[in-house]
């Protein structure tokens, strides 16, 4: 009996000693598998659509600033061994970004926001994103932090690293104008040689406001003209079809018959028009098209005439 109780505090102490350095081996393990984590490549893979008239994300630029947030180096080889992936999905169109960050033998997270202002604001918040993820990744490694002692003074409210989306209105809705663009627009065609308008759009719809002007057998006619209109946008290029009316007003006599039997210029010019827009460069684009053409003449007898029409313009 006396052997027996002399042994067990030294069973004890033993026990106690074994189960503090299983607590610190693992510790060790955490800590170093989240530092090997900090320290390891990452691989880009960009997924971009432009839309009509802009420009994808530029993928050195955007390797360059995910480098300088996480401090870790990113390739963009498909080759790149050992690396977690990060993915980026940016659609113009559906005002959309997902991150997808998967490390190396770890579990993915994905996240998604809207992204509905310029190019160098949507990198900007890949780039943000990218961090958050990649330290959310460290955080799950590393546990949860030790909570504060309850003496300590009150405990901040964790605040997302992500900017506030502007276009929200109070109640956390789009505005009524939000993602509408508006663009300066000017053509020429056979029965308009001169057009200047402003559209305003979205990716798929747009309204033309113009003002023409028109020269034909000396007589100088002018006048307000309202067109409406869908796209279709592929990458860089996109198809246009609109339906119009144009009022010209005659500013001078009638070439013909002479202001003297009430005959004037005017006319209302009704067109449906379809064109192929092309756009070299973000927030510029030329188009060309052709038109049907149904012109009212409005002098004395009212009378139709039917007539293709050629145009061609820019937009800005």
């Amino acid at each position: 009996m006396k052997m027996v109780s002399r042994a067990f505090p030294l069973l004890l102490l033993t026990a106690a000693s074994g189960l503090m350095m299983t607590r610190h081996a693992r510790a060790q393990g955490t800590a170093t598998e989240a530092a090997v984590a900090e320290t390891r490549p990452v691989r880009l893979v960009l997924s971009s659509t432009p839309s009509s008239g802009e420009g994808g994300l530029a993928l050195d630029r955007l390797r360059e600033g995910i480098e300088a947030e996480l401090g870790r180096p990113v390739s963009v080889d498909a080759d790149a061994a050992g690396a977690d992936v990060l993915s980026v999905i940016y659609q113009p169109e559906l005002e959309a970004l997902t991150v997808f960050y998967k490390p190396r033998g770890g579990r993915a997270i994905v996240r998604t926001e809207r992204a509905r202002r310029g190019l160098d604001d949507v990198e900007a918040l890949t780039v943000l994103l990218a961090g958050n993820l990649a330290r959310d990744q460290a955080g799950e490694l590393l546990g949860p932090p030790p909570r504060r002692p309850v003496a300590a003074p009150a405990v901040a409210q964790a605040v997302d690293p992500l900017p506030p989306t502007p276009e929200l209105t109070q109640a956390g809705q789009p505005g009524l104008f939000d993602g509408v663009k508006i663009r300066p627009v000017a053509w020429s065609g056979s029965l308009g040689l001169l057009n200047l308008g402003v559209t305003f759009s979205d990716s798929y719809g747009y309204v033309l406001l113009h003002v023409s002007g028109h020269l034909e057998e000396g007589a100088r006619m002018v006048g307000p003209g309202l067109a409406v209109g869908t796209r279709v946008p592929l990458r860089e290029w996109a198809s246009e079809t609109d339906l119009g009316l144009t009022y010209l007003h005659g500013l001078d006599p009638h070439a013909v018959m002479g202001s003297m039997y009430g005959y004037t210029n005017n006319r209302l010019v009704t067109r449906v028009r379809t064109a192929l827009a092309y756009s070299p460069l973000p927030g510029f684009s030329v188009f060309a098209g052709v038109a049907f053409a149904m012109t009212t003449h409005l002098y004395g007898v009212v009378d139709n005439e039917y007539a293709p029409e050629l145009f061609g313009g820019f937009a800005l």
